[in-house]
C-alpha cells in the first residue's frame, strides 16, 4: 500500500501553524471584530496551551443533563488566521477541518459560512465565493459543549479546540464527488 503525502500536491494549501485565539465564557461574548492578541499552534488542544482545564470523566456528563440543551456558560474560543492566496479561474476552494472538538462556527472574511458538530471527522466547506484574491481571514468560534456532546460522552480526557489539520483544497470547477453523500443526489 502506497501512502500519498497530500501536502505535496499543488492543490493542497495548509493552514496549520500559528493562529490567534481569544477565550470567552459564553457564546454571546463573541464579536467577529474582536482584537485577538494570544496565539496557539494548530493543530493542538486549548487545555494543553493554558486555556480551560483538563477534564477526565468516565461515567457522567460534565454539565447538567437536559438533552439536547447545554449550559449557557459554555467555554468557547475565537480562532483567527490570515492567509494570502492567488485565486485561479475555474477552480473551487474547499476549506477542510479534520477535527474540531466539539462544535464550531466558520466565518470567512467576516461572513458566516456554516457550522459543524462532528468532532472526530472531517468537515468540508466550499468557500469559493467568500475568498478574495490576496489576503483572507478565517474566524472560527469553537464551543466546548454541544448537543453532540451527549453522543460523544466516553471514558476519555476532554480536550477542546482545532486538534487536527486545517487546509484548503483547490479542485477543478468540474470534478468527481461522492455522489451518494452529495446534496444533489440526496432527496432530503
Amino acid at each position: 500500500c502506497n501512502i500519498v503525502d497530500s501536502s505535496s500536491s499543488s492543490r493542497f494549501i495548509s493552514l496549520d501553524g500559528k493562529w490567534y485565539i481569544k477565550e470567552h465564557k459564553r457564546v454571546k461574548d463573541f464579536i467577529i471584530e474582536d482584537e485577538i492578541k494570544d496565539s496557539i499552534n494548530v493543530p493542538s488542544c486549548v487545555q494543553l496551551n493554558g486555556f480551560d482545564n483538563i477534564q477526565y470523566i468516565n461515567w457522567r456528563y460534565p454539565f447538567p443533563v437536559d438533552p439536547p440543551h447545554i449550559p449557557l456558560e459554555n467555554p468557547c474560543w475565537h480562532y483567527r488566521k490570515e492567509f494570502n492566496i492567488s485565486l485561479k479561474k475555474d477552480e473551487r476552494y474547499y476549506l477542510n477541518f479534520e477535527g474540531v472538538d466539539s462544535f464550531f462556527y466558520l466565518y470567512v472574511n467576516k461572513k458566516l459560512k456554516g457550522y459543524s458538530q462532528i468532532s472526530h471527522a472531517t468537515s468540508e466547506f466550499d468557500v469559493t465565493e467568500l475568498l478574495n484574491d490576496g489576503t483572507n481571514t478565517v474566524d472560527i468560534l469553537v464551543l466546548k459543549w454541544s448537543a453532540g456532546s451527549y453522543l460523544e460522552c466516553q471514558d476519555k480526557f476532554r480536550f477542546s479546540g482545532i486538534f487536527r489539520d486545517v487546509y484548503l483544497l483547490r479542485r477543478p470547477k468540474e470534478h468527481i464527488v461522492d455522489y451518494l453523500n452529495s446534496k444533489s443526489y440526496r432527496k432530503d
